[in-house]
């Protein structure tokens, strides 16, 4: 499959006549493929992984036919020998570089023949990287206090996992990558991005092989969690999507918000909130005329509508008090009484603009840290 600038059908059809990558036979299988299967000669990352009933770990996957629309092309692919189908289903749209890729598996057998298959690792997708001179991976990672902290390293050979356990999405690590050749910068350079559609647990494996391959496996669910896959059922994936771009980290991410805006989003022209938190402008100095002044940098700065959501911690008035207990705004500080937040709204009250401009509303909480 092509991950690169967008090609005429013409250059499409001459990546067909270009020949295999080289190598000797001991190093040529270990090249990443779109739907890699665990075994035969295969050494690197599986990103399907299945247990048959008899036990038998190996899938022999042929291809058996396609089928496509104007936005989708689904390829079917069967066992040699055991009941088991996949579909690899691609999605494109013609407003964004951004494809999307997820998995369809069914048990083709019955109960009292087959029995069930166990699923241990389905990756939605594998995306394979063109050579390049180097390759830098870009990732996230945070805590309390330092979300979503940037790192950006060579990529080293081998297989590096990203991945979390939790169970929910968390400013602990998200599940996404960009990959460059270490010159690209906000503006311009080739960036290759990919990201998995799940708010659970999950493992990103990004490749790179002594060859120079390099390729990103996105899937659901960690081990050693495995699945059972009844006869007559089918697994589902969820969605990973890739993008590329050559204007560097800043064009990777307006194409991602487009492509959010355009075709993930159910109600992309909602005006949203957007809380804005006031601990780090006031600490414990809460007053009516800080927060009023507060709110008018906020009107300059965004010119959205405007509300108030004060929330404190019920008798706390500074760090050595203790973290006390959240409460409303409608118990208060015993020292500042909620009524006098009150005179904040009206006083902050800013004229709407166009949805289509400007989608979202600006909410200031005064909720300190480590509430």
């Amino acid at each position: 499959m092509h991950w690169g600038p967008r090609l005429t059908p013409e250059q499409a059809a001459s990546l067909l006549k270009r020949p295999l990558p080289g190598g000797s036979s001991r190093t040529r299988p270990t090249a990443p493929c779109q739907l890699d299967a665990a075994g035969g000669m295969r050494y690197g990352h599986a990103a399907i992984q299945v247990r048959f009933a008899d036990g038998v770990r190996d899938l022999e996957l042929e291809w058996t036919g396609e089928s496509r629309t104007d936005h989708e092309l689904v390829l079917a692919f069967a066992d040699r020998h055991y009941p088991l189908t996949v579909e690899a289903h691609f999605r494109v749209y013609a407003d964004t570089d951004v494809l999307e890729r997820h998995l369809v598996l069914r048990h083709t057998g019955t109960e009292d023949a087959d029995g069930p298959i166990t699923v241990v690792r389905t990756d939605s997708a594998t995306w394979t990287v063109p050579r390049r001179n180097g390759c830098r991976l870009s990732q996230v990672h945070g805590q309390w206090g330092a979300e979503t902290q940037l790192t950006r390293t060579e990529l080293p050979y081998g297989e590096t996992v990203l991945s979390s356990r939790r169970g929910t999405t968390s400013h602990h690590a998200n599940p996404w990558v960009m990959l460059d050749d270490g010159t690209a910068t906000e503006e311009h350079g080739a960036v290759h991005s990919a990201a998995l559609a799940w708010s659970g647990s999950w493992q990103l494996t990004v490749q790179r092989l002594p060859t120079e391959r390099v390729s990103v496996s996105a899937g659901s669910g960690h081990a050693p969690v495995t699945r059972p896959l009844l006869p007559g059922a089918e697994l589902r994936t969820p969605v990973s999507a890739a993008a590329y771009t050559e204007g560097g980290f800043g064009g990777a991410g307006r194409a991602w918000h487009r492509y959010l805006l355009d075709h993930v989003l159910p109600h992309p022209e909602e005006l949203r909130p957007v809380l804005y938190n006031s601990w780090e402008a006031t600490e414990f100095d809460v007053s009516v005329e800080g927060q009023s002044a507060l709110a008018e940098r906020a009107a300059d700065a965004y010119r959205g509508s405007l509300g108030i959501a004060h929330s404190a911690p019920n008798r706390r008035q500074s760090s050595p008090t203790g973290s006390g207990q959240q409460a409303p705004v409608s118990r208060g500080l015993t020292t500042r009484p909620p009524s006098s937040f009150n005179a904040l709204t009206p006083n902050q009250r800013l004229t709407p603009v166009s949805r289509q401009s400007r989608r979202r509303k600006i909410v200031i909480s005064t909720v300190g840290r480590g509430l």
